[in-house]
């Protein structure tokens, strides 16, 4: 089917509101400069009333998993510091720090709930649905998953023509896929029913066959056809020239997964469902991605992925092979999304649309708390 190649109006607009919103400059001093905003002021009018009211909220939210992500960078940074990858729980804590610098909270906002929202925006981001524009889809993070160093591999699995570190590289990309469909473990004070988790507000666990997708219960074999994770082990066997059947080698990994007590994946009793379970997000390490860190990309799709299993591209049904990659350096860099997480200055802004009387505005939430100050 021949389709029209346009970009959206929304989509533009909003990447130029960005731009000039950054490019306003502070107040001088007086009350507007100890709003978060710092007293920028931008107003945006538009010929229809259905098209603004739209945009407002479009704007707000697309500024705002931008501003997130930036801050995560920075928060990361703060907590890698000492070690090349920090646990989820010492990157929140590090955003909290990144989130008063930047005045994200109102001055009442207590100790938990500052916490408890930047557990949010971290684990919204470990589960993003826009993977591909999420930090890790960039290549400027780097998910990996810790290990015991008593963890041997089951013979079956060394047969399989990889080396030892692929085939730890195999499980490991067969669990993220869980984590990206959001069946994972949360911090004590998120919530996985949130609504900033939608469409997949949890919980959401998985079992090694018989989804049901009412309950919110994946499977890691698929339960008819072929589900992303057979397709990637498939591929992986033709590669490594491999005659082992796809599916017995993705059971013969669940249960070497399942078989860790305090593995990978945690048990969840359910008496409804019986056992199921979810990634340990406790395993989890969180890593920047510099210049001289080794990424691959796909020749085909254009995917980044952090480590390669005989070339073979995680995009469900993509035939192109990985090939080395080097994230450019920040100035040097011309992809859109990578320049706006690493350069934007993460300074609130939410809008609010307006009517034929009062056009749409940017508003700045006012630091001290209170009514927020539209801008006029």
């Amino acid at each position: 089917m021949v389709r029209q190649f346009e970009t959206g109006g929304d989509a533009a607009a909003s990447v130029i509101t960005t731009a000039l919103y950054q490019a306003l400059p502070p107040a001088a001093g007086g009350e507007e400069a100890d709003q978060p905003g710092e007293g920028r002021k931008l107003l945006l009018f538009s010929d229809s009333r259905q098209a603004a009211a739209f945009f407002a909220p479009y704007l707000e939210t697309s500024y705002e998993t931008i501003q997130h992500r930036r801050l995560i960078l920075d928060a990361l940074s703060g907590a890698t510091e000492a070690d090349d990858a920090a646990h989820v729980d010492d990157v929140a804590y590090h955003l909290v720090r990144v989130a008063n610098r930047a005045h994200v909270f109102e001055r009442r906002r207590s100790r938990q709930e500052r916490q408890r929202e930047m557990s949010l925006w971290l684990m919204t981001e470990l589960v993003a649905t826009d993977d591909r524009q999420s930090l890790e889809g960039r290549g400027l993070l780097r998910v990996e998953l810790g290990r015991e160093p008593s963890w041997r591999l089951p013979v079956g699995l060394g047969t399989l023509g990889l080396s030892e570190q692929e085939t730890w590289d195999l499980l490991g990309e067969l669990v993220r896929s869980l984590r990206q469909q959001g069946a994972i473990t949360m911090p004590d004070e998120v919530d996985p029913r949130d609504e900033h988790f939608d469409p997949r507000r949890g919980p959401i666990c998985v079992r090694g066959e018989a989804a049901e997708p009412k309950r919110k219960v994946l499977s890691w074999l698929p339960t008819r056809g072929m589900n992303r994770r057979l397709d990637y082990v498939n591929r992986v066997l033709k590669a490594a020239g491999s005659p082992a059947d796809p599916r017995e080698v993705l059971r013969g990994c669940w249960r070497f997964l399942e078989g860790h007590r305090d593995g990978w994946l945690a048990i969840t009793h359910d008496g409804r469902l019986g056992v199921v379970r979810q990634v340990d997000h406790t395993w989890l390490r969180l890593a920047p991605v510099g210049p001289d860190d080794l990424m691959y990309r796909c020749r085909q799709c254009r995917r980044l992925a952090s480590v390669s299993v005989q070339d073979v591209c995680t995009t469900i049904g993509c035939g192109g092979a990985l090939e080395k990659y080097a994230v450019p350096a920040a100035g040097q860099d011309d992809d859109h999304y990578r320049h706006l997480y690493r350069s934007l200055h993460p300074v609130p802004l939410s809008a609010i649309p307006g009517h034929p009387e009062r056009p749409a505005q940017i508003r700045i939430p006012h630091r001290h708390g209170g009514t927020a100050q539209p801008v006029r």
